[in-house]
């Protein structure tokens, strides 16, 4: 097993193959791991995370070339791998074609790739842009970001072993990766049900079971057993025409419709007379086609509607057998269902609001009790109490500890602009406002906290689910509705 901090002496006159095994080959291994198999709490892997600590160090709120992005997380997040691995990895966590991401932490600014080729399409790195998502930084809560265990390298302070978002994202967009000795496959969710799922454990209530959901799909994802299965869409236009309106995902578009194209030329074990015409009706973000078949194999396919989803390739399976991830303690686990690794998460994201709450009641009681003393000191300097002229500055600290005000420098150099009723007043304003935040914090409980967040999170997504778009089945309407627009 490996231990932190494992390194092998490369002064030995003789090397063993256990010792090459298990205090060299076993470093490369693990790194492999990580940058292949990402953490159950944020769902990242290591260059995942190193451009999400860029950008939010950054604070990407303006596009930037991904080529550029990646030369800024190389540098300041001490990528060592090579800057088109990142470019590669920038492109995919801001694709949002179905079957990506369920949730893009960054914005596609370009051509980014479509469900034509499974994203294969992109542009070169050279010419798109992109930026932070609005949502990302509601997912990565800015209260959360000095209670991370930040990492080094070579002295230089990078990012933290792992993020804690408000939600599992390694659950929302799923994750597929093969390291050494490990791989794993987790389906997407719904990141509306999942939050769902951690509002009901919350409130002490049983939650509703997770079912994997890619984002745009319009076909059904059920349970058959142990197993889920993802399945397309289909309709019959006439007893002969077979309308394909929706594929499962992984089966990419182009590549479906080379595969009917040679289905009608009588392969994969179609006969020639089987499909007569393919017309496409696809677009980059639809999958559509219309299928005239012979009229023996179309009636066989109506009397066997299994037959026609094997043939067709209509249904796939989801596989939930392989799932792996990084736990809290960074060990290497396999989680036999959904549900574990949402309790796994859960736990750590209960306790990083502890730490919140802790941090800003630490940090606001400390701006409190800055505040009151530039108040008490001001009253002093504006109603003649407390004299500057003549004295020396070892006095005029004697002056404050007679106060009660201690030696504090800061109230020495405040500017003389600052000597007036109306900055008192602004001042005791402030410090109301304080007050009131403190009562509002000591007050509201964990849950609370986390229920509001959720609200945000929600709203947001809510706001940017796009409306389901249709297939276009019937080109002879399409252009009659062209007609009838240039008429008018």
């Amino acid at each position: 097993s490996y231990q932190q901090g494992t390194y092998m002496d490369f002064a030995v006159q003789k090397m063993s193959y256990d010792d090459f095994v298990n205090k060299e080959y076993i470093i490369m291994a693990v790194q492999s791991n990580f940058r292949a198999i990402p953490h159950v709490v944020d769902g990242l892997k290591t260059s995942q995370r190193k451009i999400l600590f860029s950008c939010l160090k950054r604070n990407l709120k303006d596009e930037i070339k991904v080529a550029q992005l990646a030369g800024y997380t190389a540098e300041h997040a001490a990528y060592h791998h090579g800057e088109a691995s990142l470019n590669s990895t920038i492109i995919s966590m801001a694709q949002d074609y179905v079957g990506s991401n369920n949730i893009n932490l960054l914005q596609p600014n370009g051509q980014f790739g479509t469900r034509l080729m499974g994203g294969k399409d992109a542009a070169s790195p050279r010419y798109v842009f992109t930026q932070l998502s609005a949502i990302t930084g509601h997912l990565f809560h800015g209260d959360d970001t000095p209670l991370y265990q930040y990492l080094e390298d070579d002295g230089q302070s990078i990012e933290p072993a792992f993020y804690v978002p408000v939600i599992p994202l390694l659950l929302v967009n799923g994750s597929v990766g093969i390291g050494t000795g490990w791989s794993t496959n987790i389906p997407p969710h719904n990141p509306l049900a999942i939050i769902a799922n951690i509002r009901a454990r919350l409130a002490k209530q049983t939650p509703t079971p997770l079912v994997p959901w890619y984002r745009g799909f319009q076909g059904t994802v059920v349970k058959q057993g142990q197993h889920f299965v993802m399945q397309g869409v289909w309709s019959w236009k006439n007893a002969t025409t077979l309308c394909i309106q929706e594929l499962p995902v992984g089966v990419w578009t182009s590549s479906y419709k080379d595969f009917l194209e040679q289905a009608a030329e009588g392969h994969f074990n179609f006969k020639k007379e089987d499909i007569r015409r393919v017309i496409s009706h696809h677009t980059d973000v639809v999958a559509a086609f219309d299928i005239q078949l012979g009229s023996a194999f179309a009636e066989s396919l109506h009397k066997d509607e299994e037959k026609l989803i094997k043939v067709f390739k209509l249904r796939k399976k989801i596989d939930t057998n392989n799932m792996h991830a990084f736990d809290a303690n960074g060990c290497l686990q396999k989680y036999t269902s959904v549900e574990g690794m949402m309790d796994d998460f859960y736990v750590v994201r209960q306790e990083m609001y502890v730490k919140r709450k802790q941090h800003r009641l630490v940090h606001l009681r400390q701006q409190h009790a800055r505040l009151l003393q530039k108040i008490t000191f001001l009253r002093l300097v504006v109603d003649g109490t407390f004299v500057f002229k003549g004295r020396t500055k070892l006095q005029l600290n004697e002056q404050l500890a007679s106060h009660g005000l201690g030696e504090a420098d800061h109230l020495l150099s405040m500017s003389m602009w600052s000597m007036t009723d109306e900055k008192i007043q602004e001042l005791c304003a402030q410090r109301d406002g304080t007050t009131s935040q403190i009562i509002q914090i000591e007050t509201c409980s964990i849950e609370q906290m986390w229920l509001l967040d959720l609200t945000q999170v929600a709203q947001l997504l809510q706001d940017q689910t796009p409306a389901p778009k249709r297939a276009r089945t019937n080109k002879t309407q399409v252009k009659g509705k062209h007609k009838r627009n240039r008429v008018k």
